[in-house]
C-alpha cells in the first residue's frame, strides 16, 4: 500500500477520454476512477434503492443521507434524482446561502452547511419532500417540522462484496472495446479497506494511481 500521497485529489483525477492512446493497452478509454460527471457517475453507481423514489414522492417525506465526505452521499443523491429529472437540486458551500427554489422533491447536498435558520425556513414547506445529503444528523429538527424521516448511511453498506462491484462496474464502465480489462480483486479490496476503512473516495484515489502505473491487463494492486 504507498504512504504519502493518500489520494489523488479532484483536480488531479479528472481524465478525459481526449488521448484516444492514453489507457489503449488497459483496454479502457480512461482511468475508471478519475472525477467522473454527473450523468457518468449515475451509470456506474450500485445503489440499492428500494421503495424510496416512491416515498420521495409523497409530500411531507425527508430523506437524509448522513456520512462524512467520500461515503456515496452525492452518489445516492443523483441515483434517486433519476427518477425526478425536473426536480431542483441545490449544493451548498460553507458559508453560502443559496436559493431555495420551489419544486418537489428538493435535493439539497452539503445540507449541513445552511444555517439553522436557513434550514428552519427549508423546513416550513411540508408540501414538498426533501432529499439531503449531510454531514450532520439532521433528523429529530426534521421529526419536529413535522417531516416522516428515512436516514439510510451508505458507509454502513461497505463490505467487500459491495466495493467489488462497484469498482469492477467503473472499469467496465470506461472499456474501450470487448476483451479483458484490469480487474480489482478481493484481496486488494480488503487492503483497501484496512488502509482507509470506509471512505470509498479515499479507496478510489489509490486505485486511480494504481491504474496510473499499471502497465498491462491484469489484478490492480495498491
Amino acid at each position: 500500500m504507498p504512504r504519502g500521497r493518500g489520494r489523488a485529489s479532484s483536480e488531479e483525477r479528472v481524465t478525459p477520454a481526449s488521448d484516444p492512446r492514453a489507457y489503449g493497452h488497459l483496454n479502457l478509454t480512461r482511468n475508471p476512477f478519475g472525477e467522473a460527471a454527473a450523468a457518468d457517475r449515475v451509470a456506474t453507481a450500485v445503489t440499492e434503492l428500494g421503495d424510496l423514489p416512491e416515498r420521495l414522492a409523497r409530500p411531507g417525506f425527508a430523506l437524509q443521507i448522513l456520512g462524512d465526505s467520500g461515503r456515496g452521499k452525492t452518489t445516492h443523491l443523483l441515483a434517486l434524482r433519476q427518477f425526478f429529472p425536473e426536480a431542483p437540486w441545490v449544493r451548498v458551500d460553507p458559508g453560502a446561502s443559496p436559493r431555495m427554489p420551489a419544486g418537489t422533491p428538493l435535493f439539497v447536498d452539503e445540507a449541513q452547511h445552511l444555517s439553522p435558520w436557513r434550514r428552519r425556513r427549508l423546513y416550513r414547506h411540508r408540501v414538498r419532500s426533501l432529499a439531503l445529503g449531510t454531514h450532520v444528523d439532521l433528523q429529530a429538527e426534521l421529526e419536529r417540522a413535522g417531516y416522516q424521516v428515512h436516514t439510510i448511511r451508505p458507509a454502513a453498506e461497505v463490505s467487500v462484496e459491495r466495493l467489488e462491484a462497484i469498482f469492477n462496474a467503473r472499469i467496465a464502465w470506461a472499456m474501450r472495446a470487448p476483451g479483458p480489462v484490469p480487474v480489482v480483486p478481493r484481496r486488494t479490496i480488503e487492503a483497501l479497506i484496512a488502509h482507509a476503512h470506509d471512505d470509498v473516495r479515499a479507496m478510489e484515489g489509490l486505485l486511480y494511481d494504481a491504474l496510473q502505473r499499471a502497465q498491462e491487463i491484469g489484478d490492480v494492486e495498491v
